[in-house]
């Protein structure tokens, strides 16, 4: 759910970024149930990686980039697996809102 904070943050400071998707990795990406809540609490596709550490396999590529000429092909969700959004989120995000609510720092 912290996720809806920061990409609202995003879009406040910095308005001429957009992205329709949000490209996730880690052990969470491999649990359909967190990836479609991710889905609808952000009104975003979310693609899955099928490397649950695709950071470090970034940062891998990066380095061999670095020391050699050679490119790397590189497709992020070759499966193509992706979920969409489909309940609403308005619902979600204001029971988000009210439970961080004394939390909220702002």
């Amino acid at each position: 759910m912290q996720d809806y904070d920061i990409i609202a943050i995003i879009k406040q400071h910095c308005p001429n970024i957009s992205f329709n998707t949000l490209c996730v990795d880690g052990g969470g990406s491999s649990n359909h149930w967190l990836m479609q809540l991710q889905a609808d609490v952000s009104g975003l596709t979310v693609a899955p990686s099928p490397c649950l550490e695709a950071t470090a396999l970034g940062a891998a590529m990066c380095a061999r980039l670095h020391t050699t000429s050679v490119s790397l092909p590189v497709s992020y969700n070759p499966k193509g697996i992706t979920f969409q959004p489909k309940t609403s989120r308005v619902a979600l995000i204001e029971q988000w809102q009210q439970h961080m609510g004394p939390f909220n720092t702002r």
